[in-house]
C-alpha cells in the first residue's frame, strides 16, 4: 500500500469510527493490510499537521500518545473528493507536470490545491 492510500485509510478509520486516539485506529485497520506501527504514526503526525484532523501528540518516555478530537472542515473535503477515482490519476499527472517527486508533502500539498 502506498503513503497516499494509507493516509486516506487512516483518515477514513477516523472519520467513519470516531478514533479518539492511535489503539482505536489501529483497532479498525483491515486485518489483510501489512502496515507497520510507525508508518501509521507517521500518518497521524502528518493528518495533524496538515490540518485534515484535530489532534495533538504528546511525548512521553514509553512513546507518543494520540488524542484525536475529530475530522476537520479540510479533512471532509479532502475524503470526498479523493475518493474520486479520477483524483490519485489527477494528482500524479499534476505532481509530475511541475517536476516534482512524488513524495507525501507533495501528494497532500498538491491534493489540498486541487480540492480548494
Amino acid at each position: 500500500m502506498d503513503y497516499f492510500e494509507t493516509y486516506l485509510l487512516v483518515l477514513t478509520i477516523i472519520s467513519e469510527n470516531h478514533a479518539t486516539d492511535f489503539d482505536g485506529i489501529m483497532r479498525h485497520l483491515p486485518s489483510d493490510q501489512e502496515i507497520s506501527y510507525s508508518e501509521i504514526q507517521d500518518v497521524v503526525e502528518n493528518l495533524i499537521d496538515d490540518q485534515m484532523i484535530k489532534g495533538k501528540s504528546t511525548f512521553t518516555k514509553f512513546g507518543n500518545i494520540y488524542l484525536i478530537e475529530r475530522v476537520t472542515t479540510t479533512g471532509y473535503k479532502f475524503l470526498q473528493v479523493a475518493r474520486q477515482p479520477e483524483f490519485k490519476q489527477k494528482l500524479i499527472d499534476v505532481i509530475k507536470q511541475e517536476g516534482l517527486p512524488l513524495t507525501p508533502a507533495n501528494a497532500v500539498k498538491f491534493a489540498a490545491n486541487l480540492i480548494f
